[in-house]
Order: C-alpha cells, then sequence, then structure tokens
C-alpha cells in the first residue's frame, strides 16, 4: 500500500503537504533550531525538511498554538518516513484540539503509509465525525475501502463525494 500511496497520493495528500509547508513558515511560531530544506520529495510535491529533525515552538502557549507545533511536527516526522513519531505527534495535536482537521488528515495517512489501512480507515470517519464534509476525507476513505477491496464500503462514500464535489475523478 506505501508504495502505491507514494505514486499516486490521495487527491487531497498534496494540497495539506502544501499548507505544511506555508503553516511552518506562518509568524504564529518560532523555530528552535534550523529545518534544512532539501531536494522536492514527490510523494509530497513539495520541499522537505532533511537531516536532523527540530523542533517547532508556539509563539504562544495556549492550547491551540500547541495543538499546531504538535501537528507541524508530525508532518516533519512524516514527510521524513518516521511513522511512530508523526502518529504520536499527530495524536497530541488532536487531544489538544479536538476540531483540528488537518491533524485527523495527516494521521489517517500516516497511518496508510505505516501500512495499517484499518487504522487509516477509522482516523477518516473519526475525522467526519468532526467535518462529514470533508471532501479529501471522503475521497481518501473511499480509495482505501477500493483498495482494500471493500467496494461496498467505498460505493456510498464515493457517492457522497460526487455530490460534494461534482468535479472527483470518482
Amino acid at each position: 500500500h506505501r508504495d502505491s500511496m507514494r505514486s499516486n497520493p490521495p487527491a487531497g495528500f498534496r494540497l495539506v503537504a502544501a499548507a505544511f509547508l506555508a503553516a511552518v513558515s506562518a509568524p504564529a511560531y518560532a523555530a528552535v533550531g534550523e529545518l534544512p530544506l532539501a531536494a522536492p520529495n514527490p510523494a509530497f510535491g513539495a520541499l522537505i525538511p532533511s537531516g536532523s529533525i527540530q523542533a517547532i515552538a508556539p509563539a504562544d502557549s495556549s492550547s491551540a498554538s500547541l495543538s499546531k507545533v504538535h501537528y507541524i511536527n508530525g508532518a516533519v516526522h512524516l514527510m521524513n518516513d518516521e511513522y511512530a513519531l508523526a502518529a504520536e505527534s499527530f495524536r497530541e495535536s488532536i487531544r489538544l484540539d479536538p476540531k483540528l482537521e488537518e491533524a485527523y488528515y495527516l494521521l489517517a495517512a500516516t497511518h496508510y503509509h505505516a501500512g495499517d489501512v484499518d487504522s487509516g480507515i477509522l482516523t477518516y470517519r473519526d475525522l467526519l465525525r468532526v467535518n462529514p464534509f470533508h471532501v479529501q476525507a471522503l475521497s481518501d476513505l473511499g480509495y482505501l475501502h477500493h483498495q482494500a477491496g471493500r467496494p461496498g464500503d467505498a460505493l456510498p462514500l464515493l457517492l457522497r463525494l460526487r455530490t460534494l464535489d461534482p468535479e472527483s475523478p470518482w
């Protein structure tokens, strides 16, 4: 499953990677150390941090800021194929801000990359409880069910997606 994801990532995944890069440079965060950029990673379609991972510290200590810091650190770990660390960061982000949709989305992608499709499916379902209209989660969840050979589970999701996003390739 992981090789398939790398060669053909779900529709919204590249957008999330771009959003991550924008978030890293947002003024609400102060870098602790440096995050050197490497060559483009085709799995994410954007420049990714390389070398030793440095922490990102929040500009303030609110739960929302701390949640986003864990989210950003999780994205860095995910981009460096450190799935256990990524999952831990995303779970902490969700604990601090249970409505941070991006953390659920990348936690599901982390499970998928790690080869745990069932946990990815459960996490996408959690995200859809937070936002039942999350088009990328519907698309990716339908894709995972389709890949797992469960067309009966995929079809209702993809029909719902078609209603919400008529331009979807599904």
